[in-house]
């Protein structure tokens, strides 16, 4: 299992959604075997404004994805959603060739 780190901000409901994150990246870590770090940031920016920042360590890859929304549910379903369909493309993406380093005759 990576190492999760999950961080929340001004959230007054924070202990039931920490809970339910936990659950979530378990699931999004066991889709994709490669992350090997997960943070999360929770953060309320205005009365009614939640940002989630979502940081996906992989080897030779850093996936960072954002999301606000008035509610919490949202803004993390939200961040959700972009961070698999990043690490999707990232799975689609060719495999970049070797440098060729010839000889001198």
């Amino acid at each position: 299992m990576p190492y999760i780190k999950i961080s929340t901000y001004d959230l007054a409901e924070a202990d039931t959604d920490v809970r339910r994150l936990e659950r979530e990246l378990a699931y999004l870590t066991a889709r994709h075997r490669a992350i090997t770090s997960v943070r999360l940031q929770l953060t309320r920016t205005a009365p009614e404004r939640v940002e989630a920042r979502l940081e996906l360590f992989l080897p030779q890859h850093h996936v960072i994805v954002n999301a606000a929304d008035n509610a919490t549910q949202t803004a993390l379903h939200a961040v959700l959603l972009r961070a698999e369909t990043e690490l999707q493309q990232l799975g689609r993406r060719p495999a970049t060739p070797r440098p060729v380093r010839l000889k001198a005759a």
